[in-house]
This record gives C-alpha cells, structure tokens and sequence, in this order.
C-alpha cells in the first residue's frame, strides 16, 4: 500500500499526470495544443488516460509514464525544437531563440552547414566538404563550387556530376 501511495505521489509531483475532479485526464476527443502528446495504450474504450506534457514524452503506454525530454517537435510547444544530441534519441526542446547566431569570419574553403540554433543540427564543413543536408547539419567530402576549396584551389567536376574535388 504504502509503495502504491508512493508511486502515486511521485507521477503528481513529476507533472506526468493532471487530474480532474475525478482523479482522471479524459481525452474524449479533445484536440490537444502543441506538445501534449496522449499517454495511453489501454484496451478497449478506455477514456481515461495520461496526457504528457510539453517537454515530455510516452516512455511507456502501458503504464502511462512520460519521461523527461523529447523524440521529436510533436513533444515541444509551437515555439520550441527538439534538439538531440548525434546518435541520441531523446533531446529537450529548445526555444528558437535560445541560440543567438554567431558573427563567424571562416577562413577559405570553411562554410556552415545547418541551423545552429539546433546543436545537434550544426557543423562548419572544412574544405573539401560541401553541406549535404541543411536541415541535418551534415558535410560530405566533395565541392560544389570552390566556395568549398581553400583560396589557391578550384572544384573539379568530371562532366555530369554534381560534386567535386579540390584541387
């Protein structure tokens, strides 16, 4: 009994569930506001149920646990982003303005690629690198044009293709 009132006690106090009079979140049919993601995977016509946060996610349909953190926007606030960490998938969200863009004086050859705002979405590509995906923040070996070659090179495409190579 007393583990019961315990664990009870902490889903209130994590904010993964709100209750109503009954002690219940309906979802019945409700639209839900950006960033609160239904918690439940229950059988049936089961109307009650875990509704997460912004900021959280579903760790577990089953028994309607949301966890700290986000998979993907649908977990964020319209002003927000999920930011991960290469090779993690859970992030946090992060407002847009959170990361002011920084003043950058690249040397030749160098070029953003991404969104720096995102962290996890941002790198400079080095020379002989162009920006493959803008949205992921990804560089791959190759130039486009010799924006992606130091100042004493140029980008040599063989006659058809997109990329190219420094020399």
């Amino acid at each position: 009994m007393r583990i019961i009132s315990l664990l009870g006690g902490l889903l209130f106090v994590c904010g993964c569930i709100g209750l109503d009079q009954d002690g219940y979140e309906h979802q019945d049919g409700r639209s839900l506001a950006q960033g609160y993601t239904p918690c439940n995977d229950a059988p049936g016509d089961d109307p009650e149920g875990v509704i997460c946060s912004p900021n959280q996610y579903c760790g577990d349909q089953k028994l309607n646990w949301c966890f700290r953190g986000c998979l993907s926007d649908d977990n964020c606030s319209t002003e927000q982003i999920c930011s991960k960490k290469p090779g993690q998938n859970v992030g946090q969200c992060i407002a847009w303005d959170d990361v002011a863009p920084v003043q950058r004086d690249l040397e030749p050859g160098y070029t953003e690629c991404g969104d720096e705002r995102i962290p996890a979405a941002f790198e400079i590509c080095q020379p002989s690198q162009h920006c493959a995906s803008y949205h992921d923040g990804r560089c791959y070996a190759g130039c486009l044009s010799e924006d992606n070659c130091t100042e004493n090179q140029t980008c040599e495409k063989e006659a058809g293709a997109n990329t190219g190579v420094c020399r």
